[in-house]
C-alpha cells in the first residue's frame, strides 16, 4: 500500500489518494513533526475499493503547517466480501457498488461502534440498497444498538421476498428472518436495548446460524436468499427499525466461527 498523491481541495483541506489491496483495512497516521516517532497519531481507517484505490479527505486545516502521512496495516476482513456500509457520514458501499440512498427520509448519523453509525428513528427512515439478492450460502454481519420498535417487527435488510429481522413479530422481539407470505422464523435470542451487539447471520445448505458477539446463539434449518433492496424497513414501509446500525458487512459465502471473530476484530471501535 502507498499514498500516491496529496493535494489541497476546494474545501480548504487535503485530498489524499492511495492504493492497496482491495478491501484491505489500512491505518492512516499523521504527524506535524518527523523528528519524534511518538508524535505519529492515528488519523483514520482507509479501505481501497474494488479497484484498489482509496480517497481520504482531510477537513479544513485552519493553521498552515507541514503535515506528513503514512500507512500501516490493520485487522483485515475475510475473503468474498460483497458490500461494506461503514456509515461514515455517507451511504456509500466502501467495497462494492451497492451505494445506499434515501427511501423517504434517509437515516441520520450519530456516534457508532466505530466512527459514526446509521440512526433509524422507527417512524420514517430507511435506506435503499439496490443490489440483487445473494443466494445461499451467504453471511450478513452488523453492529446494532437496538431500541424497541413501534412496529410489530423491525427489518435490518429486506426486499419483496424476504427479510432479516432485528425484531421478529410475536411480541418477544427476537432476532429472526422471514420469507414473506410464507413463514417467519425466530432465533432464541433478543438483542439487548442500548448496548452495542454484533450480529452475524450465516446461511448454508444446512440452515441459518445466528452468531451474537462471535458465539453461535441458535440455528434454524430454514434459509432465505440475502435481501439487498432496503435497510431499516420493508419496501412497503412496514417493519420500521428503531436503533443504530454500524459496520454492515455482507459476504457471498458462509463464514466460519473464526472468520466471524475476524469480522468483529476488523470492525469494532474505536
Amino acid at each position: 500500500p502507498r499514498i500516491t498523491s496529496v493535494a489541497t481541495n476546494g474545501s480548504g483541506g487535503l485530498t489524499i489518494i492511495g492504493t492497496g489491496t482491495p478491501a484491505a483495512q489500512l491505518a492512516l497516521n499523521a504527524t506535524t513533526n518527523l523528528s519524534n516517532p511518538a508524535n505519529w497519531s492515528f488519523r483514520s481507517t482507509v479501505i481501497p475499493n474494488g479497484s484498489g484505490v482509496f480517497t481520504f479527505n482531510e477537513p479544513n486545516i485552519s493553521t498552515p503547517t507541514n503535515r506528513f502521512y503514512k500507512l500501516a496495516t490493520a485487522p483485515q476482513l475475510p475473503t468474498n466480501l460483497v458490500t461494506w456500509w461503514r456509515a461514515e457520514s455517507n451511504y456509500l458501499d466502501s467495497f462494492g457498488g451497492n451505494h445506499g440512498s434515501a427511501s423517504g427520509v434517509a437515516p441520520s448519523f450519530t456516534n457508532g461502534q466505530r466512527g459514526l453509525a446509521f440512526s433509524f428513528n422507527g417512524t420514517n427512515q430507511a435506506m435503499l440498497t439496490p443490489g440483487a439478492a445473494i443466494p445461499v450460502p451467504w453471511t450478513a454481519a452488523f453492529w446494532v444498538k437496538r431500541a424497541d420498535a413501534v412496529d410489530p417487527s423491525a427489518a435490518l435488510l429486506a426486499d419483496t421476498v424476504s427479510g432479516l429481522k432485528l425484531e421478529q413479530g410475536g411480541g418477544l422481539r427476537r432476532v429472526g428472518f422471514t420469507l414473506f407470505n410464507v413463514q417467519g422464523y425466530s432465533f432464541n435470542y433478543t438483542a439487548p436495548t442500548n448496548v452495542w451487539t454484533h450480529l452475524a447471520f450465516v446461511a448454508s445448505g444446512s440452515g441459518t446460524v445466528l452468531y451474537t458477539n462471535g458465539v453461535a446463539a441458535d440455528t434454524n434449518v430454514a434459509t432465505v436468499s440475502l435481501p439487498l433492496l432496503i435497510m431499516g424497513s420493508r419496501p412497503n414501509g412496514a417493519d420500521k427499525l428503531k436503533g443504530l446500525v454500524d459496520e454492515t458487512t455482507l459476504f457471498n459465502r458462509a463464514l466460519t466461527p473464526a472468520e466471524i471473530q475476524q469480522v468483529i476484530n476488523a470492525t469494532r471501535g474505536p
